[in-house]
């Protein structure tokens, strides 16, 4: 998974991003996203390892 911030208008099935927005996506969905130049994608941070040593 990894967070998206759009850079640009996107609109996709159902949804429609603005400028500044802020999305979580599969890896291949934000892949496409940036491809297409509306926006940059990070990683999403692991909180599955606190979650489990607890």
């Amino acid at each position: 998974m990894k967070i998206v911030t759009f850079t640009a208008p996107c609109s996709g099935i159902g949804a429609v991003y603005n400028k500044g927005d802020i999305g979580r996506f599969p890896d291949s969905v934000a892949d496409a996203i940036v491809a297409a130049k509306k926006g940059t994608a990070e990683p999403v941070p692991d909180d599955t390892a606190k979650k489990d040593a607890s």
